[in-house]
Formats: C-alpha cells, structure tokens, sequence
C-alpha cells in the first residue's frame, strides 16, 4: 500500500502527458495510481526470478526484455508473464513501438493491467518517464509573492498586500530583467533545487494599481518573461 502522505499521479494523465500508445485498457485504468519516480525493465522477471520485484515502478520492456522472450517457448512466455502481470503494477510500456502478442495482451485483460507503447527508443523512453515523473511527482507549495529572474537568478518578492510587490516587478522588467510570476508563485523541489514558476491562467501578466492587468510579454517583447527559474 502507497504511503498516504506521498504524492500519485494518474497514469491516465501520464499517458496524455508523454502521448503514449494504448494497446489494452484495464478496467479501473482511470484509477490506477503512480507514486514511484522510477521505472523498472523486468530482465530478471523474465527469466523467472521475482524475489524483490519493484512492481510499483511502471515496467518498461526496451529491445533486449523482448528479444529474450520472444526465443522462449509460447508456454514458458505465458508463464513469466503471468507472473508478472499477476502483481499489482501501474502497467506495462514497451519502447520502438514493438508488437504485443495477443497473449500477453490476454494475461494483461485477465490480470486487469494496462499495456501502452511509445515510437521512442527505450533510452530516450526511459529519461523521458524519469524527467516527467519528476516533474509532477515533486514536492510543491504555493506562495502570495512575486518572482523575477534578475541577472539570471530567481529572485522571489515577499510582503504583505499593496506594498509595491508587483510595482517593484514591472520596474525590473522597465530595466531588463524578466517576470516570472506575479502574485502567486508555485514552488516546486526537483534534484534537491526549488524551480518556481507562475500558474498557467496569469502567466506573463501583472496587476497593477492604476494600470490594471498588463500583458508583459505583449509590451516588452519575449525576451522580458520566463517561464520558470
């Protein structure tokens, strides 16, 4: 059982997130969980070896998962994938857009387990998992302040309502420097560093009294945003 103070995401988003192929839907697919930042490839599953298997990563089977299975007898395949699929993982996703035989895709129906593919090398599939995975799995706070990028450091503006905050902002950006959030910035921890980065909805704009809401990007031109620092 997942830690209830860990963060998940649905595998449903991830698969629309990365553009993932779907070759079998399980039944509870819209329900199905992620809460491991790595992925796994079951070599060692595959020869039959299932002490300590970490069925809670997504189980990617790159060229060589599938080239070695594919020389075993139909009978011993069937049962190293049953054993696989028999444990409760978020599912299975096979890189070089490879072929799956109809029975795996008839064990992944039994067991109730997602199937998905990617066109991706298994490389590239795998730091792209990694690199999404960290993303939306991170830690993450948000803040009432602004953040700017000057001289190629974030800098975040505190204090309390009506003390200048955005005011301050649009003078940098007057003299250079970027906007990166007004008024509510989220924060998130990746690889023990903190990116910041402002909601999509008010993303390049700031408001200010007597002004309004301004388009920072469309004064200043895109070099005079960011999206994150």
């Amino acid at each position: 059982m997942a830690d209830e103070n860990k963060k998940e995401i649905a595998l449903s988003e991830l698969v629309e997130v990365m553009g993932l192929e779907i070759v079998e839907k399980s039944r509870d697919y819209e329900d199905v969980m992620i809460s491991s930042k790595d992925v796994h490839r079951p070599g060692i599953q595959l020869t039959g070896f299932m002490e300590k298997f970490p069925w809670t990563r997504l189980q990617v089977i790159g060229h060589v998962e599938y080239n070695y299975y594919m020389q075993m007898d139909p009978a011993e395949r069937y049962e190293r994938f049953r054993g696989i699929l028999s444990y409760p993982i978020p599912a299975i996703i096979y890189s070089y857009d490879q072929p799956v035989t109809e029975d795996i895709i008839d064990l992944a129906n039994y067991y109730n387990k997602t199937i998905l593919r990617s066109t991706m090398s298994t490389t590239k599939l795998i730091a792209h998992i990694n690199s999404v995975l960290e993303s939306m799995l991170a830690e993450e706070i948000q803040v009432h302040a602004g953040l700017m990028e000057v001289f190629g450091t974030g800098v975040l503006i505190r204090g309390k309502s009506s003390v200048g905050k955005s005011e301050t902002g649009l003078d940098l950006v007057i003299r250079g420097h970027r906007l990166v959030a007004d008024d509510v910035v989220k924060i998130k921890k990746i690889d023990e560093k903190l990116l910041g980065f402002a909601p999509e909805n008010i993303r390049h704009f700031m408001e200010i009294r007597g002004l309004g809401i301004l388009d920072i990007r469309r004064l200043y031109g895109v070099g005079s945003v960011k999206k994150d620092t």
